[in-house]
């Protein structure tokens, strides 16, 4: 096997995020191909007139595409926020977790140490919160 596939350590990459993009024009493909599959004189006027159309099509959604981009660059920092965000809150909630169940063993175990270690994960979980809350 060749490239990233071969490598074992494959389904541990984060995948790459990507936007999304779509073709504006997907009947245009379909006229593309038959241009090509067309005689040679059919070919060049065919190409010349999708060229045309092409430069429309750009002309046209290029400053709609432009906003959009400038959009989403804007609201990156947003989204990074919130990523940061959520990760303080799932780790506070496995604080939280992690405290309920060293309470419940050191209950039925009668283990006084294992109470004050539930109460040291609970005390990181809302560490965690409030870091989560007032600083990400």
């Amino acid at each position: 096997m060749n490239g990233i596939a071969g490598d074992p350590r494959f389904f541990l990459l984060p995948a790459p995020v990507e936007v999304p993009r779509r073709r504006v024009d997907p009947p245009g493909n379909a006229s593309l191909l038959r241009v090509l599959g067309a005689a040679i004189p059919v070919r060049f006027g065919a190409a010349i007139k999708a060229r045309e159309h092409e430069r429309r099509v750009v002309d046209h959604l290029g400053p709609a595409d432009a906003h959009l981009n400038e959009e989403i660059d804007a609201h990156g920092n947003e989204v990074d926020h919130a990523n940061a965000q959520h990760l303080d809150f799932e780790l506070a909630e496995v604080g939280f977790e992690v405290g309920i169940v060293l309470a419940s063993i050191s209950i039925i175990a009668r283990r006084r140490w294992l109470l004050g270690a539930a109460g040291a994960a609970a005390m990181a979980g809302v560490a965690l919160l409030a870091n989560g809350l007032l600083f990400a």
